[in-house]
């Protein structure tokens, strides 16, 4: 590299060295920072690392000068401490993302921050009856996805499914799908999408989704697509095991308002019962996992309507019973 380019990374170098060798208990100076840039084959003046310490603040690097003669240091970088460990603690916990790539993420957060506190962000959070994906290519399955629902293209992907002896095998046929929106649920990934197969909305998870590819072909069914309320799909639908959507009214008794804010938010409608009691009016899917999920509130829930939904729900919990005569 010749000395013209070198000084022109100059400016670069010295934004690095503030960013990873510097905060606020430690602290640098312009004898620092030319020798520094000596071990780099960079020749600096005093003068000139001032004037570029001074250019790096115009640019937005928040630089302080502590004391007359404490040597300044980068009080904050794009991300504080805080916000770095809460991060790391995100990744190491997400299903989602293999360990490898836990890994990778980690170690780009912890150059966000100085030397000093990098040791910090080495954490380790406990899984609790938790396994990560094994699947690296989920991440090029979400970009694809992505990319597919903002330009409308229907996409194609071969599906997994787990075998009795914990494998993953492909599914015989290629799937084509519609994509509508990916849901994030039960710490998983799922596309939402218009099956070309069956003809009907179904759920995948990504992480069992292989050989995504983004197709020229214009997606099917966009008016139901279009009438989707994405904002509250995921309130709605129980472990991305849709069933029929119906409106449906249940009971709670009252102690349980917060579990069903928590599940379905603050919109709901809900009305007084009784004394000890309320209702609500919502839209759900129908199916066994809501109908488990229900089941776990014992006599302190049940559906006033409609009443197929009601005698529906009692075959379920009389066909539980059953296998334990």
């Amino acid at each position: 590299m010749t000395n013209y380019n070198k000084m022109k990374l100059k400016l670069l170098y010295m934004m690095k060295y503030f960013l990873e060798n510097t905060d606020e208990e430690h602290t640098t100076n312009a004898e620092h920072i030319i020798e520094y840039l000596a071990t780099l084959g960079i020749q600096a003046e005093r003068k000139s690392v001032y004037r570029d310490i001074q250019i790096l603040r115009e640019y937005g690097l928040d630089i302080i000068q502590k004391g007359r003669r404490g040597g300044c240091y980068l009080a904050s970088g794009e991300f504080q401490l805080a916000e770095l460990k809460l991060l790391v603690d995100a990744v190491q916990v997400a299903k989602v993302i293999t360990p490898k790539k836990s890994r990778e993420l980690i170690e780009k957060l912890s150059k966000q921050t100085s030397k000093y506190h990098a040791d910090e962000l080495d954490r380790e959070v406990l899984l609790v009856n938790r396994a990560k994906t094994a699947n690296e290519n989920i991440y090029y399955n979400i970009d694809h996805i992505h990319a597919a629902i903002a330009k409308r293209k229907q996409i194609t992907f071969n599906y997994m499914e787990w075998t009795l002896d914990k494998t993953l095998v492909e599914k015989p046929r290629q799937y084509r799908v519609s994509p509508w929106l990916l849901v994030w649920d039960d710490e998983n990934y799922y596309l939402v999408g218009f099956d070309d197969f069956s003809e009907e909305k179904r759920h995948y998870r990504v992480d069992k989704m292989k050989n995504v590819t983004v197709t020229k072909d214009e997606c099917v069914n966009e008016q139901e697509y279009e009438m989707l309320d994405r904002a509250s799909y995921g309130k709605a639908t129980f472990g991305m095991f849709g069933g029929s959507r119906a409106h449906m009214k249940l009971w709670f008794e009252n102690e349980l308002i917060g579990v069903v804010i928590d599940r379905f938010g603050t919109q709901i409608q809900t009305a007084p019962y009784d004394e000890h009691s309320f209702s609500v009016s919502l839209e759900i899917d129908v199916s066994e996992r809501f109908f488990g999920w229900l089941a776990g509130f014992g006599t302190r829930a049940k559906i006033l309507e409609p009443y197929m939904a009601a005698e529906e729900f009692r075959r379920f919990v009389l066909d539980i019973a059953e296998n334990y005569r």
